[in-house]
């Protein structure tokens, strides 16, 4: 006998906890992240701030399926000329951190056929689950 299986995934756009996510940012967007290697995620430039992010959100979409992640958010914290950063969040079931956030840094890159965004650097860190500071150095 064959079974239908629905599998259905959600990945929030836009999500209302985008200026928790965003973090004021005046200096170094990544200040306080650990840094990963972004090269795994570099593609040819793409002149789509939606298609450019794919190669993060079908990694993360492969681990929902698998079992490994429940859910995930993705926000657009900055697009500006020359520079975007996006932050990919995944809850967390932990006392001291409630999610992992991903922020990607794309650049625009004029000098390659095609032109457009490509990512820059990437790098992670937790948000804390309790206190007054999401980012914290050290979750309570």
């Amino acid at each position: 006998m064959l079974k239908s299986v629905v599998l259905i995934m959600c990945l929030s756009f836009g999500a209302p906890i985008a200026a928790q996510s965003c973090a004021p940012f005046m200096g170094d967007p990544l200040d306080g992240f650990t840094p990963l290697d972004a090269t795994a995620y570099l593609d040819l430039p793409d002149g789509d701030v939606v298609s450019v992010t794919s190669p993060i959100e079908t990694a993360i979409t492969n681990e929902i399926v698998a079992g490994n992640f429940r859910s995930a958010s993705k926000t657009w914290c900055q697009i500006g000329i020359q520079r975007m950063i996006v932050d990919f969040e995944v809850p967390v079931e932990d006392d001291a951190i409630s999610a992992m956030v991903t922020r990607a840094v794309y650049v625009w890159n004029a000098q390659d056929d095609p032109v457009g965004w490509q990512i820059s650097q990437l790098a992670e860190r937790p948000r804390c689950a309790r206190g007054n500071d999401p980012f914290a150095d050290v979750c309570p």
